[in-house]
């Protein structure tokens, strides 16, 4: 009975082994199981702080070139900025120097104005004097013709017939004389027989040639001036064209210089002495027509005070000279030139 009570006893503590040894087993396998889940988790929590590491190291250089960025736009904005101030500065030095340049040529064509009235105030004081040298010349021609009274021009008795002509034989005696047109001025002022009783010469188109010329040159002036300013780094037309002062002053001078050559003409020079001869000089040209000799033709063409005014002056072996409104007062002219030709 021993025997099989400890065999039953072996048997229980077999079973009751067995059953430990399960539960151990299970034990061990929920410990195995619970471990590994504890791995994965750590794994998991690793994968989790690498990807953590890696985002912020990305947001860090993300950091980084977002604050490279803002310098290097901070530095642009500075370098702008700067330049902005330095092209600022070279703008307010131009327009400084354009005031300059404004005020020099509002300078220049004050004084040119300043000329130009000077000028017009001494051609009205000649205009002045000369109106008072023929009141007195008149005066004195007068008082001549008193003296000789009775006598014809040349100090001889005038015929019997109509006073403005001589006969045949008294032609001879008054024969229109007259210069070569190659001789020169001296050559009839010397022989001139008489005072003269109207000098009168053409000036008005000189006179307005010269300020013509004056305006001109300081036209140029401007141009060259503004030319020596102007930007010529670029193409010659865009640097003329991007310049309205040095256009248009050069534009104007060269206007200016057209139309002073056009206005302006050659001196001429018409007088009658107290014998009744009319002397022409133009350009290098000289005649002395003989009014009161009746071979010398006398034609006028229109109206003292017309622009188709002109008298036509021929004689024998002479050259066809003629006298226009430019070169003497019309009417001062032909009421002089009338009293030796009543028929004009």
């Amino acid at each position: 009975g021993e025997a099989h009570d400890a065999r039953t006893a072996a048997e229980t503590a077999a079973v009751e082994a067995a059953r430990l040894r399960g539960e151990a087993e299970e034990s061990a396998r929920a410990a195995a199981e619970a471990a590994a889940g504890a791995q994965a988790e750590r794994e998991s929590a690793e994968q989790r702080t690498v990807e953590a590491l890696e985002d912020i190291a990305a947001a860090e250089q993300r950091h980084a070139d977002e604050l490279a960025a803002a310098v290097a736009a901070r530095v642009a904005a500075e370098n702008a900025a700067a330049e902005s101030a330095r092209l600022r500065g070279e703008a307010e030095d131009a327009l400084a120097a354009r005031e300059l340049d404004r005020q020099a040529v509002e300078s220049s064509v004050r004084h040119a104005h300043e000329l130009v009235e000077g000028a017009y105030q001494d051609r009205l004081a000649a205009e002045r004097r000369l109106e008072e040298l023929s009141a007195q010349l008149a005066e004195v021609t007068a008082r001549l013709r008193a003296a000789e009274a009775g006598l014809g021009p040349r100090g001889l008795e005038r015929p019997a017939g109509a006073p403005g002509t001589q006969d045949a034989g008294g032609a001879g005696a008054h024969a229109s004389s007259a210069v070569p047109a190659s001789a020169p001025a001296s050559t009839f002022a010397s022989a001139d027989p008489g005072e003269a009783s109207v000098a009168v010469s053409g000036q008005r188109s000189n006179v307005l040639g010269s300020l013509l010329l004056v305006l001109a040159a300081v036209a140029a002036g401007v141009a060259v001036y503004s030319a020596f300013l102007a930007d010529w780094s670029q193409p010659p037309a865009e640097a003329v064209s991007g310049d309205p002062l040095l256009a248009g002053s050069a534009a104007l001078a060269l206007v200016l210089l057209v139309v002073a050559l056009v206005v302006r003409r050659p001196a001429a020079a018409v007088r009658i002495d107290s014998l009744g001869v009319v002397t022409v000089q133009h350009r290098d040209d000289v005649g002395r027509f003989d009014a009161y000799d009746s071979a010398t033709r006398v034609e006028m063409v229109g109206e003292p005070g017309t622009r188709q005014w002109r008298v036509d002056l021929s004689g024998p072996g002479l050259e066809p000279m003629s006298v226009d409104r430019s070169m003497v007062d019309a009417e001062e002219f032909t009421r002089e030139l009338r009293r030796w030709r009543p028929s004009l």
